[in-house]
């Protein structure tokens, strides 16, 4: 899916990469004031899209 869109511009593959990366990043900032596995998970969250990605 990704392959496709930087196929037909690279700067939307990329935008569309950080962005999803920005959402996880905010879930983090609200995962670290959450206690329990919720919290837990939104800390892993951009750690796994970056491996991901």
């Amino acid at each position: 899916m990704f392959d496709l869109i930087i196929a037909n511009g690279e700067v939307v593959g990329r935008a569309l990469i950080v962005g999803v990366y920005a959402l996880a990043a905010a879930a983090a900032a609200l995962g670290r004031r959450r206690k329990g596995a919720w919290g837990r998970a939104a800390l892993a969250a951009p750690l796994f899209l970056m491996v991901l990605l």
